[in-house]
Order: structure tokens, then C-alpha cells, then sequence
């Protein structure tokens, strides 16, 4: 679910989870942890730890304007067994035009971000 607004360079996509639902019936910290696993060292995708996401009053949608870093949020709600798996990037670097590039290093043999 994309967020709409009025942002020259930058977006914000949420994914909705209802935790009871999932196989394993995992805690907001198990998806963080999941994701963080996974993504590992990558330089282009960056797990925000829960206490840097907990910190925050609102997601800035143009925070990361200019790079192509996208930076995961996980948000949970332990009273409706529920999470939110928030995305902010930069709709040009994550784009068509980003994945161009990363497609070119990983072609060529070079490190991809």
C-alpha cells in the first residue's frame, strides 16, 4: 500500500500483516530480526532497529531523497496481534533506473549494492 502525497522525491510502501495469520505465528521482533538476517550487510537496504523505529513520530517519505537506500520500518500493535511493514525510498533511485544499474554491476560481475 503505497502512501499519496505531495513528495517531490521519495515514498513510503506498507505492507500489513496480521500476525496470527502467519505460519510460526511470529512477534513484530521475529519479522525485524527475519529481515535483518536476510538483508544482512547489503549497502542498499538498511532494517531500522526497533528502538530507532519505536523513536518515531512519523515517517519522512523524502528522507532518503537522492540515494538509493531503502530503509525497512517494523511497526506492531501486540493488542490486535498485527504489523506493519513500513518501506521509505526514493521512487527515482529505487526505480526503473536504479534497477537498470544494479542489473549492469551484477552483469558485469561487479559488486551490486
Amino acid at each position: 500500500a503505497p502512501s499519496v502525497g505531495r513528495f517531490r522525491q521519495g515514498m513510503i510502501v506498507q505492507v500489513p500483516l496480521q500476525l496470527w495469520a502467519l505460519p510460526g505465528h511470529p512477534s513484530p521482533a521475529d519479522i525485524r530480526h527475519a529481515l535483518a538476517d536476510h538483508y544482512g550487510e547489503k549497502a542498499a537496504v538498511e532494517v531500522a532497529d526497533g528502538a530507532d523505529s519505536a523513536a518515531l513520530d512519523r515517517l519522512d517519505p523524502e528522507a532518503l531523497a537522492g540515494s538509493d537506500v531503502m530503509r525497512l520500518h517494523v511497526f506492531g500493535n501486540a493488542a490486535h496481534d498485527q504489523a506493519i511493514v513500513a518501506c521509505v525510498l526514493d521512487n527515482l533511485g529505487k526505480g526503473a533506473s536504479g534497477q537498470a544499474v544494479q542489473n549492469l554491476n551484477l552483469m558485469c560481475g561487479l559488486e551490486a549494492p
